[in-house]
């Protein structure tokens, strides 16, 4: 199954701020989607989701809404989907570290900030400067402990206290 996200919706100003600036979008060749074109291609995509069913679409945030499109809400730490997944419930919450208009639920981030070279425009990842990712991908080391790097001498590593959120509570629904 195909799943496509529609990103964040900027607000015209903001939008126009970052088109503007020398921002990553214009590094990565990339433009601002207003709100009318966004709707326009939530209208395209919807006619294509009709003729292919095996393509799913939800928008990222709540501040994008094309319900009335049939694009509903999404997540990219989805709870169903996880769910589904490891064939059993969790007892998730929305994760209250994550901005209030977003709907994933509570996780831990393996991630680092500078490291990914995917260029997705969208991703706090990269905040815009593709050298430090370049070098901190050349860091990276499959051996290693850490995502990038070795361990100084004097570093520190501690394990991190991790509660299963899974449910076995025997649900009648």
């Amino acid at each position: 199954m195909t799943k496509i996200v529609l990103e964040e919706q900027f607000t015209n100003d903001k939008a126009r701020e970052l088109a503007q600036g020398g921002s990553v979008f214009r590094r990565l060749n990339r433009h601002v989607i207003y709100l009318d074109q966004q709707i326009a291609h939530g209208s395209t995509a919807t006619e294509t989701m009709q003729q292919y069913p095996q393509i799913e679409m939800d928008t990222c945030t709540n501040k994008v809404n094309l319900t009335h499109l049939d694009i509903p809400h999404g997540m990219c730490v989805d709870k169903k989907l996880v769910e589904r997944i490891t064939g059993y419930q969790i007892s998730a919450r929305k994760d209250k570290n994550q901005r209030n208009i977003c709907n994933c639920i509570e996780s831990i981030d393996i991630g680092t900030y500078e490291s990914c070279l995917n260029g997705c425009i969208y991703c706090y990842a990269i905040k815009g400067n593709y050298n430090t990712a370049e070098f901190n991908n050349r860091r990276h080391d499959p051996a290693s402990p850490m995502l990038l790097g070795h361990p100084a001498a004097d570093d520190v590593i501690k394990d991190r206290v991790v509660k299963s959120l899974r449910d076995d509570q025997y649900s009648l629904f």
